[in-house]
């Protein structure tokens, strides 16, 4: 039997949609996943066996192949443990296809079926915003970042099990929503400004030209002379962030890393500065190799 679900992965801090297409037949049993997965994705094979189990749902003894499609893409990480468990269900008759189609789902299985958090649930959502998916199904501890995009219907949970109840017997599951204006509007936005600062005319004026047309500032002097005191007020003369800047920063918030990089890019250090201030103290220190992949962002 063929089943096929929704589902997407980040790259960068956007997301591309994916397809988790499965197929049961006669033969020998085997689970096979197959479309370029590497790593965690190759090993979600024993977290989805050891879940369905723990949901009451033993698997068939049947030939299992796990296509993700394109499969031309290389597949990383552990979000695919979910849609594939699903698709499994879809595939055995449980979950009924129609049930999952027009959805998207991405999450990490524990071996008694909970869900984990993973990273991107806010690129996730946007993704299938861009593109046209109306429901997204994912961890209850994703939900609330996801919840910031409107025109996706947001559905967090914490186990399998709740997921096989809410596409078998009807909408047990309620949506999430955020309103993004409202909490800006909440969140306390004081920083120390320039109005603590008395003196420094010429710092003052550079720290305010460097604001307004987002130009990089080096301040030198001895020490003591007020350097980091002044370039800690740099934030506080910026002007509020739109609701549509806070979702971008909270997208890459959402799959950054310490370093950032790698053969599939993840933001690092340098991209959580985004539509703020990166502040590189005592720069002349740094190692050449830092300095060198400073040249091209900044």
């Amino acid at each position: 039997m063929l089943a096929q679900v929704g589902s997407a992965s980040v790259a960068g801090v956007e997301s591309r949609a994916l397809s988790v297409e499965v197929s049961i037949s006669v033969g020998r049993p085997s689970f096979v996943v197959v479309g370029l997965p590497r790593g965690a994705v190759r090993e979600g094979r024993e977290r989805v066996t050891a879940a369905l189990s723990h949901v009451g749902h033993r698997f068939p003894s049947r030939r299992i192949t796990v296509n993700l499609a394109p499969a031309d893409v290389p597949k990383e990480g552990s979000a695919f443990d979910f849609p594939i468990a699903v698709a499994v269900l879809v595939g055995m008759g449980v979950v009924p296809q129609e049930r999952v189609d027009g959805a998207g789902l991405v999450g990490e299985l524990r071996l008694d079926g909970r869900l984990r958090p993973i990273r991107g649930g806010l690129p996730n959502a946007a993704g299938c915003q861009a593109r046209g998916v109306t429901k997204l199904l994912l961890p209850k501890a994703n939900a609330r970042e996801a919840g910031a995009v409107r025109g996706v219907k947001i559905l967090g949970t914490e186990t399998l099990g709740e997921v096989l109840e809410h596409l078998s017997r009807g909408n047990t599951i309620g949506p999430t929503r955020l309103d993004a204006s409202a909490l800006l509007d909440r969140t306390p936005t004081h920083q120390p400004d320039l109005s603590d600062v008395r003196g420094q005319q010429f710092a003052k004026r550079a720290l305010e030209i460097a604001a307004a047309r987002g130009h990089n500032l080096l301040l030198i002097g001895p020490p003591g002379s007020g350097k980091t005191m002044m370039a800690r007020r740099l934030p506080g003369i910026l002007p509020p962030l739109t609701v549509a800047e806070s979702i971008d920063i909270t997208k890459i918030h959402s799959v950054a890393g310490l370093v950032g990089g790698g053969a599939i890019p993840r933001p690092g250090e340098v991209s959580l500065a985004h539509n703020g201030v990166l502040f590189l103290g005592e720069l002349p220190e740094y190692r050449r190799s830092v300095l060198e992949a400073l040249r091209q962002p900044m």
